[in-house]
């Protein structure tokens, strides 16, 4: 077993950049941000002694229990139909785990829910595969994304690709005076109070923007923040991150002021037109809802993204690869009787509000 050294940093990070699964995920960029966990990254090498698999796995313990888990972002990065390849990396990843006591070790691959070659190595390997892609709850990563391939075109020729609708909808918002600006982390609090309206707009919680200072700090030119301005008033921000073959749109926010003024149509193509420029081959919109249900609340972001004319694509969900089944069967026991717990006294919760709502409309 061989894990990566920082004097090694260099020639792990051009190998993750020139293989076209690898995301920054896996980037030693990436474990700096994740610093509440251990950070670990098991590299094999060839007969020429050149890096051809890694694995860059997250370690934390579990609060008032003596283990640990370890999970796998976006990994491994290596041949995925190469069984030896795979067994030689589960196996020390093992032999890791023992160290740190870990009960499991999760990956969620970007890998095509459609490789079934893959799947029977995973399967015969000990591994079991969960696939959920109605919500974004079901996995860590999102097991259903949107790309748009931009595939060497140049920003007429993908403008073109779009729907009318949609390239009426960015005219528009240029002909409304929107202006986008890619800015610094002085602008951080703005796109900050905008994911914060965003989050009780669309009721989920955030993290602390310390968290982001954190991601502006490592990331460094991989990461872009915009933000939209109409009347120099911020109504739109975006978070995107170039890692490789991929521009990802992570993170996005917008006021609930001049929504007719279409600012987040103008920033996709904002953000497409920088992957065009940098070469980058295929444009992430982040995770979707696998649902065609338009009662479901993610039905609206499914049917944003699509008016760019890209592709839905399955990854083949969270692989589990469980070290102490009896350890592991008691800690989910725990987490979904936790879990149950909480949507209970969510539960009542929005029935207090409610209540008080409407008694609040009869008094008036």
């Amino acid at each position: 077993m061989e894990i990566l050294l920082k004097e090694n940093y260099q020639e792990y990070e051009e190998y993750l950049q020139k293989n076209d699964r690898a995301m920054f995920l896996q980037s030693t960029k990436w474990a700096k941000v994740k610093d509440l966990f251990i950070n670990k990254i098991i590299i094999q090498r060839d007969k020429n002694g050149n890096i051809n698999a890694s694995m860059s796995v997250l370690i934390r313990k579990l609060p008032f229990l003596p283990y640990s888990i370890m999970y796998c972002p976006r990994g491994p990065v290596c041949d995925s139909n190469n069984k030896d390849i795979l067994s030689s990396l589960l196996n020390d990843a093992k032999q890791l785990a023992n160290q740190y006591n870990c009960y499991t070790l999760k990956l969620d691959p970007n890998i095509p829910k459609d490789d079934q070659e893959f799947i029977n190595i995973m399967k015969d390997l000990g591994c079991s595969i969960n696939f959920k892609g109605d919500s974004f709850s079901g996995s860590i990563q999102p097991s259903v994304v949107y790309h748009l391939s931009i595939n060497g075109r140049n920003s007429d020729e993908l403008f073109s690709h779009f729907p009318y609708k949609t390239r009426y909808a960015i005219k528009s918002a240029i002909k409304s005076g929107i202006v986008i600006k890619k800015v610094g982390k002085e602008k951080l609090n703005e796109f900050y109070s905008l994911l914060l309206e965003t989050s009780k707009r669309d009721h989920f919680t955030v993290r602390p923007i310390s968290y982001f200072e954190k991601m502006m700090d490592n990331l460094g030119q991989h990461l872009n923040l915009y933000i939209a301005y109409y009347e120099s008033i911020p109504i739109s921000s975006a978070i995107l991150i170039s890692y490789g073959n991929r521009s990802l749109h992570l993170y996005g926010a917008s006021s609930n002021l001049h929504r007719d003024k279409m600012p987040n149509y103008l920033m996709q193509w904002e953000m497409m037109n920088y992957a065009i420029e940098n070469n980058i081959q295929i444009y992430d919109f982040g995770g979707i809802a696998a649902v065609q249900d338009q009662s479901n609340p993610l039905y609206g972001l499914f049917m944003f993204k699509r008016k760019f004319r890209g592709e839905v694509v399955e990854y083949v969900g969270e692989i589990e690869f469980i070290l102490k089944p009896i350890i592991n069967k008691i800690v989910n026991f725990a987490f979904n009787t936790r879990k149950k717990i909480l949507n209970i006294k969510k539960g009542k919760r929005n029935w207090k509000e409610n209540y008080q709502k409407n008694n609040a409309k009869v008094e008036k």
